[in-house]
């Protein structure tokens, strides 16, 4: 007997960053968005003390 398993990857990605300032000092509660040109969807965060902002598990895009 023999099983088989049809297995697909999926690619995810993710962009991170720091917001700062014009001087430098990093920015807390800073919203964030990001957009998909392709299809205009858009994704929302807001930084944390450190001024850090993760959008994680993003879809595969065209970059053209």
């Amino acid at each position: 007997m023999v099983l088989g398993v049809a297995v697909w990857a999926q690619t995810f990605g993710e962009i991170t960053g720091k917001v700062r300032d014009a001087s430098g000092v990093v920015v807390a509660g800073a919203p964030v968005t990001i957009t998909n040109l392709a299809t205009g969807g858009e994704r929302k965060a807001t930084t944390n003390d450190a001024g850090l902002y993760s959008f994680p598990a993003l879809p595969p895009a065209s970059t053209t």
